[in-house]
């Protein structure tokens, strides 16, 4: 079984040193999602194919995780190419904003035929792998 997976961890700078700590945020504060894409050769676009939704911290925590679950043998959207986009956000009081972002994981054939060769990344996808910064954006209408 493969998996695509967004985790969000809070820390914060401990009072004394260089060491970090867990910074346990209230629930609502943390937000992950994870999404799965395939390839339309057709069309010529990433088409959102599972996503696990936006998820957020129900009690208070320093981590969260999103998953979007699959397996080789039974792609969800059929053979072909793929690619997940894993995105976290926390909400910050000082700024009073989302902060965070996504990445792109790069794409992965899931096909009989191991001979073709893999399409473009997302146009919305930046030349560092990155996704927009904020949650309240949708990297898929980029691309229509």
């Amino acid at each position: 079984m493969a998996f695509g997976k967004a985790q969000v961890q809070a820390w914060k700078s401990a009072a004394t040193g260089s060491c970090r700590q867990a910074n346990q945020k209230p629930a609502g504060f943390l937000m992950a999602s994870a999404e799965l894409y395939k390839w339309n050769d057709q069309l010529r676009v990433w088409q959102l194919c599972r996503t696990s939704g936006r998820v957020t911290n129900s009690v208070t925590a320093s981590q969260l995780e999103a998953t979007v679950r699959l397996t080789a043998d039974a792609m969800p959207c059929g053979n072909g190419w793929y690619g997940t986009v894993a995105s976290g956000w926390q909400y910050s009081t000082a700024s009073q904003a989302w902060v965070g972002g996504s990445v792109w994981s790069g794409s992965q054939l899931f096909t009989a035929d191991p001979q073709q060769d893999p399409p473009l990344p997302p146009a919305w996808r930046g030349a560092d792998g990155t996704a927009p910064k904020s949650p309240n954006s949708s990297p898929v209408a980029a691309d229509k």
